[in-house]
C-alpha cells in the first residue's frame, strides 16, 4: 500500500505569543493518518478535520520554527508514511509582547514615532511633563510638513492632544532646560487575553522623502528588516533641522531604535514593513 508523505502548505495564522495557545489552522495534504503534529521538537495537540486540513493548538516556543506533520502507517505493508518535510509554507513565528517604549526628548529638536498601538495615546499620558515642554511638532510626506498634534477643537488642553498613528515620524521642539521623558505602553489587542497589538504592516510612502518610526518590536531589528519594497532607495537619520543627512548614511546593517523617526527616500509610491516579528492583533 503506497501512502504518500503528508504535506504543510500554509498556516493560518502563521505566528502567535510565545506563551503559546493559538488556534492554528494547518492546511496540507495527506492528514488522514497523522499521528503528531510538531512546532520545531514540540509536540501540539490537535485535531484532524479532513485529509487536507488539521486544527491544531500550538505549544509554546521561541523563533521561527517548521511546523510538520507525521503519518502512521496502517498496515506493516504500508511505505512511504512519515513526517511532512520542512518548508517555507510550514514556518511559524513564535512572537514576544511588546514591551513599554520609554524615550527621552531633550531641549530642542528630536525625532520621535510610535511603534504601536498605544494604551493611552494623549499627549498628556505620555509625556512626563503633560505635553508642557512642546512647542512645535511636525510630520513630513508628499514633499510638505505638516503638523503633528493637532487639538480637535480651538480651546482644547495641550495634554488631551492625540499623538499620531503608529509609524508616523515626528520631528518635535521641546522647550525648556530638562529633558522630557516619553513613555509608549502598548494597547492590548481586541479579543486577546494580555496579547499586546502590534503596528500596521505597512507604512505607506509616497514619492520622495518620508519621516517614518518603523517599530522593531524591541528586538533591535536591522534597517535591511524593513526595507522590502526594491524602489526604497535610503534610510537615514535626520539631521538638526530635521532634515535627511546625506553623509553617514545608515547602514542596512545598523538597528532601529522603537520611538525614533528616520528618513526614508522611495523612487515611487511604496511601503516601509514594520517588523515580521512585532504581533499583529
Amino acid at each position: 500500500t503506497y501512502l504518500p508523505l503528508p504535506a504543510v502548505t500554509s498556516l493560518s495564522p502563521a505566528s502567535g505569543p510565545a506563551a503559546g495557545g493559538t488556534a492554528v489552522t494547518i492546511a496540507g495534504t495527506g492528514f488522514t493518518t497523522a499521528a503528531a503534529v510538531d512546532f520545531g521538537t514540540a509536540a501540539a495537540t490537535f485535531t484532524i478535520v479532513s485529509d487536507t486540513m488539521i486544527q491544531a493548538t500550538a505549544p509554546a516556543g521561541s523563533g521561527t520554527v517548521d511546523v510538520t506533520v507525521a503519518s502512521s502507517c496502517p498496515t506493516a505493508a504500508a511505505t512511504s508514511c512519515g513526517t511532512s518535510a520542512p518548508a517555507a509554507a510550514d514556518q511559524y513565528t513564535y512572537v514576544s509582547p511588546a514591551q513599554t517604549v520609554v524615550r527621552t526628548l531633550t531641549p530642542g529638536w528630536n525625532t520621535l514615532s510610535i511603534p504601536f498601538p498605544l494604551a493611552q495615546d494623549t499627549v498628556g499620558a505620555t509625556f512626563s511633563d503633560g505635553g508642557a515642554s512642546i512647542l512645535a511638532a511636525y510630520s513630513y510626506a508628499g514633499g510638505r510638513w505638516q503638523p503633528a498634534l493637532r487639538r480637535t477643537f480651538f480651546f482644547q488642553a495641550e495634554r488631551d492632544v492625540t499623538l499620531p498613528s503608529p509609524m508616523t515620524g515626528i520631528f518635535i521642539c521641546i522647550g525648556g532646560t530638562a529633558p522630557v521623558t516619553v513613555t509608549l505602553a502598548p494597547a492590548t489587542a481586541t479579543g486577546g487575553a494580555q496579547q499586546p497589538a502590534g503596528p500596521p504592516a505597512t507604512y505607506a510612502l509616497t514619492q520622495g522623502w518620508n519621516l517614518v518610526g518603523p517599530s522593531s518590536g524591541n528586538l533591535s531589528e536591522p534597517v535591511s528588516t524593513f526595507l522590502k519594497g526594491t524602489d526604497v532607495l535610503e534610510f537615514d537619520n535626520p539631521n538638526a533641522e530635521g532634515l535627511p543627512v546625506a553623509d553617514p548614511t545608515i547602514d542596512s546593517t545598523d538597528s532601529v531604535l522603537d520611538g525614533a523617526a528616520y528618513w526614508v527616500y522611495a523612487a515611487n509610491n511604496s511601503q516601509v514593513l514594520a517588523s515580521q516579528i512585532a504581533p499583529t492583533p
